[in-house]
């Protein structure tokens, strides 16, 4: 096989989950921009063991789409998304125990329909044997008989506004299997969030599942009691929320700070349910400013959030109403996926990683950390990083000339206006002695779409959104990748370049003065500069 089809082979790492007792890693693998193998996606799944070096094995053979796994209560067993009873078709969640076995459905294995969010039920299936675990999912109505035969008869005319696939709240025993409908309404519902007791199950909707419903609509968040059946409405929210997340009497959410654009930086906002189930509103809880939340993750009694600050990526734990934070981990390159637990055992925190470097694939590691450090609040960690997997062992050590030599390094420079700082990300062919280059490079100048993104340093041969970054630095091309304003990472003001075509102004502006910067400094050739733009 060529360099290129290796490549296109590599498993990338995605949805590390971390066992409720710390002691091992699930996650999934899937092919590069998303190709498929044959005329199907196909995605596999791993385990691995905690801070044990070189540990994951493969629990599944790929031959489906298995993918977003979940422990179960008891930490012996996973349950997960797959393929499984028609290939490439359907969707249905399977169990499997770790110590080996055939998988088996949860839901039912002929449903076509997707299910877009799937969570296990805390309190349920601990043991006691009164009953067994719970899960709850969105997913749409199953297509009628009727409308089946539509379409086998090419009847089947989509007319806008008429059978809206609407997403519902359901629930499934993992032993009995059987399943129950919670919330059926005419609305989409697009998250969910439990309660830590299980009780209580949060979730946001939108009017119809159309894709500017949220932009045009906004999404409505409310609360489903397991007891009472009652669903209450909570609050209102002028376009997208995404992140649902329910740490002890607060519900956590990302949205725009300037909620009524989605052209804005994204910041974590909170709603007190201390007072009960009610009508109320939501308050800015923290980032934004200077920075973007990007995920967030129930922590114990605290919130885990992932953000971008600059060009760095970065987990933070946020406790209770504090608007301060500490940083639990921070590195100037892109963090793909991570999972975070507080250890039973102590208040240290287990951190799973996705991450790569610019010449080494991504693979799956794991570290802890205090989060009570004395070190100015930034975390340390008490064992070093340990890689978990080896997916881009075949690949570096079979081209180890094609990805050794290339590295990256970040550029700064005024905005023509001298308003604001920008900065980019640059990737070389070749590893530089000096800072300086004895040479300008051929360089493709590549934009991102957004514009809310952002490039920092990552796998090189897999840029995000252009295979053709790969043949280039291959072929001793440099990779510019600036990020003008509009984009990510640097908060409000900067994200909010990109409304009303300021991105296409200011932005512009931009690309061409970080381009005359790396010209200066004798990055890249003049005489052979090309640009590529890439995004929605």
């Amino acid at each position: 096989m060529s360099f290129l089809q290796d490549l296109l082979s590599l498993p990338v790492p995605t949805y590390p989950h971390i066992s409720p007792d710390g002691q091992k890693i699930v996650y999934s693998t899937s092919l590069p921009y998303g190709h498929k193998t044959g005329d199907h996606f196909r995605s596999a799944l791993w385990l691995a063991e905690t801070g044990k070096r070189e540990s994951a094995r493969p629990l599944t053979a790929g031959e489906f789409n298995d993918r977003e796994p979940r422990w179960c209560p008891d930490g012996r067993g996973i349950v997960f998304l797959s393929d499984r009873g028609k290939v490439g078709e359907g969707c249905a969640v399977y169990r499997l125990s770790i110590e080996g076995g055939e998988a088996w459905p949860v839901t039912e294995e002929g449903n076509s329909r997707g299910i877009d969010r799937v969570e296990v039920l805390p309190g349920s299936g601990r043991g006691d044997g009164r009953e067994g675990a719970k899960l709850v999912y969105l997913s749409a109505d199953e297509k009628s008989e009727e409308v089946k035969a539509r379409e086998r008869e090419k009847d089947d005319a989509r007319v806008w506004g008429e059978d809206w696939a609407y997403n519902r709240l359901r629930m499934v025993d993992l032993d009995s299997r059987e399943s129950t409908t919670l919330v059926r309404q005419d609305v989409h519902l697009i998250d969910l969030a439990c309660s830590e007791d299980g009780s209580k199950i949060a979730v946001s909707w939108v009017r119809n599942p159309d894709l500017e419903a949220t932009y045009l609509y906004g999404t409505t968040v409310a609360v489903f009691e397991l007891a009472t059946k009652a669903l209450t409405e909570i609050c209102h929210f002028a376009t997208y929320l995404t992140d649902l997340t329910w740490v002890g009497d607060n519900l956590y959410s990302i949205g725009p700070a300037d909620e009524t654009t989605a052209a804005s930086s994204q910041m974590v906002f909170s709603i007190d349910l201390s007072t009960g189930i009610k009508r109320k509103g939501y308050t800015e809880q923290a980032y934004g400013e200077v920075n973007c939340a990007m995920k967030l993750k129930r922590l114990g009694t605290a919130l885990a959030v992932g953000i971008q600050d600059g060009m760095a990526d970065e987990i933070h734990m946020l406790e209770g109403r504090r608007r301060e934070s500490r940083v639990l981990f921070t590195q100037n390159q892109t963090l793909d996926a991570w999972d975070a637990i507080v250890r039973p055992d102590s208040d240290e925190v287990i951190l799973a990683l996705s991450t790569s470097s610019p010449s080494h694939p991504a693979e799956v590691y794991t570290m802890s950390v205090s989060p009570l450090s004395s070190d100015g609040g930034r975390g340390a960690g008490t064992d070093p990083i340990t890689p978990l997997s080896t997916h881009g062992q075949n690949l570096l050590t079979t081209y180890p000339n094609k990805l050794n030599r290339i590295h990256s390094q970040f550029l700064t420079c005024p905005s023509a206006d001298g308003t604001v700082q920008l900065d980019a990300t640059l990737f070389l062919p070749t590893r530089q002695s000096t800072t300086r280059p004895p040479h300008p490079f051929p360089t493709l100048v590549t934009l991102h779409g957004g514009p809310y993104y952002r490039f920092t340093s990552t796998f090189a041969p897999l840029i995000p959104h252009s295979i053709f970054t790969t043949l280039l630095l291959t072929a001793g091309y440099a990779i510019l990748l600036p990020n003008y304003r509009g984009s990510s990472g640097r908060g409000r003001a900067f994200a909010e370049f990109g409304k009303n075509g300021g991105s296409g102004r200011e932005g512009y502006d931009d690309v061409i003065a970080m381009t005359s910067h790396a010209v200066r400094e004798g990055f890249v050739d003049p005489a052979r500069v090309g640009a590529v733009y890439k995004g929605s």
